[in-house]
């Protein structure tokens, strides 16, 4: 996660599919990308990321 802090990323399938340090630059790799529905936050510092699935 340190090499996207700062930035704007797009997650889609718990994967990292483009990542930009404004969100205007994301849209645009995005839309060469076309992935539709993806999940896009900003990472702002390196922290513990704690993953659960239910099944």
């Amino acid at each position: 996660m340190r090499r996207y802090h700062g930035k704007y990323v797009a997650v889609k399938n718990r994967r990292i599919l483009a990542s930009s340090p404004t969100m205007k630059g994301l849209y645009e790799k995005l839309d060469k990308l076309n992935p539709g529905m993806v999940l896009i936050t900003r990472i702002e510092k390196p922290s513990l990321l704690v993953y659960v699935e239910f099944h």
